[in-house]
């Protein structure tokens, strides 16, 4: 199913305890991978549950492979953008959305340490 709308780059995703250099669990998945800088903010308040932080968000076809972990940030899948050579972000949530045009997912992502200067996100 297409996504609601164009798609920007593309994703290797891996599960834990498999990284790169070695082949991808999920290779070349077309995603469009969008910042979310409003939601950098303290990862918990006085009395209530942890929030999740994440930068980033992407929307990825409905049937791509892709795993979270409740939230927790351990023992989540790590998305590379734009193949295994490229930045790591880890996958903190994921949701499925439904939408006119179909349904898709979207996955909330925090991006890895990058070392600059770079051509990736």
């Amino acid at each position: 199913m297409p996504l609601p709308i164009p798609t920007n780059t593309t994703c290797d995703i891996y599960r834990t305890g498999h990284s790169p250099p070695a082949a991808p669990d999920v290779a070349g998945v077309a995603i469009a991978l969008q910042a979310a800088p409003e939601n950098l903010k303290a990862t918990w308040q006085a009395g209530q549950a942890p929030i999740p932080v994440y930068d980033y968000i992407a929307l990825m076809p409905l049937g791509t492979d892709i795993r979270d972990n409740g939230g927790a940030g351990s023992g989540t899948d790590q998305v590379y953008v734009p193949n295994k050579n490229g930045t790591q972000f880890l996958s903190i949530w994921v949701e499925r959305v439904s939408h006119a045009a179909g349904d898709y997912l979207q996955v909330f992502l925090n991006r890895g340490v990058t070392t600059f200067p770079t051509d990736n996100v």
